[in-house]
């Protein structure tokens, strides 16, 4: 079994902000990215590649966040 966890935090003026959690699990072959954002609140993405649950990711932030940044 295989767990990473992220947190992305942005500091404006010194006051620091998380923007989002990632948990990356590998269960039984399968890998679960968990996504977290006061935004988009939780979502879940599975699939039996890792990098196509990372572009999922990837993708999902890229939306979420083009044009706040």
């Amino acid at each position: 079994m295989f767990l990473y966890i992220i947190s992305i935090r942005i500091s404006v003026f010194n006051m620091e902000e998380l923007l989002c959690t990632v948990e990356f699990v590998e269960e039984e072959g399968v890998f679960v990215a968990k996504l977290q954002s006061p935004l988009g609140g939780l979502r879940e993405y599975r699939s039996a590649s890792f990098d196509e649950v990372l572009d999922q990711v990837m993708i999902e932030l890229q939306q979420e966040f083009e044009g706040v940044l």
